[in-house]
Parts: structure tokens; C-alpha cells; sequence
């Protein structure tokens, strides 16, 4: 088997992220803690059938990120345990609107958060690029979307714009224009496009295909998270090759979810020998398997070549 080791760490959530949990520790105890992390490990599964929400599911950390001595924190222990495991560069994923429920604004909680990353950054030579995303559940509104939009544009590049949470309920479109509040801009753009309802079967592909257009064309998106559907539509593949656009996988995510049997079905190897520039990641290491797990296990399934293995690594230290 060809040696596998991306030194780029994408599809990275900071709130689903390995690094909190002696924080959670500190609030429910080692025994609680570990109870409510297998509690969403579960539940993750009922996600698809909407017998859960993601964003519930993660209640329980976000508890604990209210001010912004917590924040500043969680964003410098995330990039500071991503440095210890030798990764040079990471896209911290993070959603403010989460962050404000006790008297917060969202550009406090977003500061606090780029504070914490910068931090990190700093003092342990990792390279990293803040995430802010507009989680999708019932607590959003237009508002929120386009303030959080505007944040971004705040940054100038400096933090990345995604789309994040129930995709089901909210397809991409209600969210066009919020990203375009950013066109024209140096923010890059990328978004979550992964979970349709499962029926009618006979569509499945062919939705999970209006999805991925609608981000690629209509919202400019630099990048898709996720995206296991692009094998089924060779003519978004020619798209994405064509306009340079990164997918940013989560194999092991998608196996756990349920939305593949078998991690082959997402045909990694095709994309790449297609040129499609495609990265591994975790999303949420504090409930699925970190990335050198990911890499291990999607290696030896997919029986990569060295020259896609050489592709993995390279893409994951590629700017967006």
C-alpha cells in the first residue's frame, strides 16, 4: 500500500473537533462528557431521516462557548492540538450564530474566534484559515445569513464563507443572496452539499445533483464540502475540473451518516484521475475517526495509486 499522509487538515469543524473536549470535561465531568458524546455519535444516523438535527446535536458544546474567553479558547486549542499533530495547514470550521445565545453579537463571537485561531497560529507556526458558516435550522433567518455574509467580507480573505447543517429543510438556494453579498469580493465561498431525502430513491442522484449545481453556478463556490454525489455527474466533474474547484471530502463522515455503504461508492480515485482536486477530512473528530484514521482506512479500501496519493497530499496544502 502506498504511504498516505496529508499535512493539510479540510472539512474541519472546530465545534465537532477532538480539541474541545477537555473543555467539556472541565464543565460535565469525564464520565458525562463521554456519555453525551456517543449520545450525538448516535444520533448522528438520524440526521438523514430528520429524527434529529445536527445543530441539536451539538447543543452540549455549544453550552460551553457563550462568552468570549471560551471562544478565544476553543479556536486556540483547536489550532493548537491541529499543530501538534503535524499539520502545517487547517480550515477551522465554525457557525457564530450558535455562539450568541447569552448576550453575544455575532461579530463578538467571530472575533473571539479568529482571535483564538491567530493565536495558535502564531505561537505554533500552523497555518491557519478561519471558516464562518451560516448554520441552516429553524433559528436562521435572512438577517443572520447576510450579517454573517458581511462579516466575512469584513475579513477581506481572510476567513472563508460556508454553509453548513440541514441541507434537507434548506436547500442552497434560499441562501443565495447572502452569497452574493460576496461576489466581487476576495471571499472564497464554499458549501455543504452532501444530505437529500432519501426518497423518492428514483431522484436521489439527480437532486443531490441540483444541489451541487446550484453551489457551483449560482453561488460561486470555489469549493463543495463533501460532495460524494459529483461521481454520479460527469458533466459537474468537467465543471469542477474546468474552474479549478476544490471537494473537500469526509469519507468516514459519510459512512457513519449512513449516505454511503461502502466509501468506494464515492469513487475518489475517479475524481482524482479526472483532475478533480479533491481533499480528506475528518468534520468532526470529537464524534468520528481523526484524519490519519481517514486516511489509513480510505487508503486501504480504495487502494489509492501513488500518484493519487500524491494528489491527496498536495491538494490538502493547496489554497482554495
Amino acid at each position: 500500500m502506498n504511504p498516505l499522509n496529508p499535512l493539510g487538515i479540510i472539512h474541519d469543524h472546530v465545534d465537532g473537533c477532538v480539541s474541545l473536549r477537555p473543555m467539556l470535561v472541565d464543565k460535565y465531568g469525564e464520565t458525562r462528557t463521554s456519555e453525551m458524546i456517543t449520545k450525538a455519535r448516535i444520533g448522528l444516523r438520524s440526521v438523514r431521516t430528520r429524527q434529529a438535527s445536527l445543530s441539536g446535536l451539538f447543543n452540549f458544546i455549544y453550552n460551553i462557548l457563550q462568552d468570549e474567553e471560551s471562544i478565544q479558547k476553543a479556536g486556540y486549542l483547536y489550532g493548537k492540538l491541529r499543530a501538534e499533530r503535524g499539520y502545517i495547514k487547517a480550515e477551522g470550521i465554525f457557525a457564530p450564530q450558535y455562539l450568541i445565545n447569552q448576550g453575544l453579537t455575532l461579530k463578538q463571537a467571530t472575533t473571539a474566534m479568529y482571535q483564538g485561531m491567530k493565536m495558535a497560529e502564531k505561537e505554533f507556526g500552523i497555518n491557519i484559515t478561519p471558516t464562518i458558516a451560516i448554520g441552516r435550522d429553524p433559528s436562521m433567518t435572512p438577517i443572520i445569513a447576510n450579517a454573517i455574509a458581511r462579516i466575512a467580507c469584513d475579513y477581506d480573505g481572510k476567513m472563508i464563507l460556508d454553509l453548513v447543517c440541514d441541507e434537507i429543510g434548506y436547500p442552497p438556494e434560499l441562501f443565495l443572496p447572502a452569497f452574493k453579498l460576496t461576489f466581487g469580493t476576495n471571499v472564497k465561498r464554499v458549501c455543504h452539499v452532501e444530505v437529500v431525502a432519501a426518497t423518492p430513491t428514483h431522484t436521489y442522484w439527480s437532486r443531490i445533483g441540483k444541489n451541487l449545481e446550484t453551489a457551483l453556478v449560482d453561488m460561486r463556490c470555489h469549493g463543495i464540502q463533501h460532495g460524494s454525489g459529483l461521481i454520479h455527474h460527469p458533466d459537474l466533474i468537467k465543471y469542477v475540473v474546468d474552474h479549478g474547484i476544490r471537494i473537500a471530502g469526509a469519507p468516514l463522515s459519510n459512512l457513519d451518516l449512513g449516505l454511503v455503504v461502502d466509501i468506494r461508492e464515492i469513487g475518489i480515485g475517479r475524481l482524482l484521475d479526472a483532475g478533480v482536486c479533491y481533499t480528506l477530512g475528518p468534520d468532526d473528530d470529537l464524534f468520528m475517526r481523526n484524519l490519519k484514521e481517514v486516511a489509513r482506512i480510505c487508503n486501504e479500501r480504495c487502494q489509492f495509486t501513488e500518484q493519487q496519493c500524491c494528489q491527496l497530499e498536495a491538494y490538502a496544502l493547496r489554497d482554495l
